[in-house]
C-alpha cells in the first residue's frame, strides 16, 4: 500500500504515515480481504509496535494526530468534512 501511495497521510495530508487506514474500516466489515488499493496511509498512535516488537509514537509529527484512531469508524466522507466535530483533536501541544 505505501508503494501505492506512499507515506502522506490522506487524512491530515502531513507526511510521515505508519498505518494503513481501511477505506471501509474494519469495525465496520471485519472479514474483508486486504486490498492495496482499498487503504490509504494514515498516521498511527502513541503506543505503535514495531516490527522488532518496539513501540512508538506514531502520531502526526506535525499536527500530532492519531489518525486513524481518530477516524475510527466514520465514513471517510464524514471525517474529513469536519475533523473537529468528529472526533479529530488538537494534539499538538503534547508531541
Amino acid at each position: 500500500m505505501f508503494n501505492l501511495y506512499g507515506r502522506v497521510c490522506h487524512l491530515c495530508g502531513h507526511p510521515g504515515a505508519t498505518q494503513a487506514d481501511h477505506l471501509d474500516p474494519l469495525a465496520n466489515r471485519p472479514n474483508q480481504v486486504p486490498d492495496p488499493t482499498r487503504m490509504r496511509p494514515a498516521h498511527g498512535n502513541r503506543n505503535q509496535v514495531g516490527p522488532g516488537g518496539e513501540l512508538f509514537d506514531a502520531r502526526c509529527q506535525t499536527c500530532g494526530q492519531a489518525c486513524n484512531q481518530d477516524r475510527g469508524a466514520k465514513r471517510l466522507a464524514d471525517a474529513l468534512a469536519a475533523p473537529e466535530a468528529e472526533g479529530f483533536e488538537d494534539y499538538s501541544d503534547r508531541i
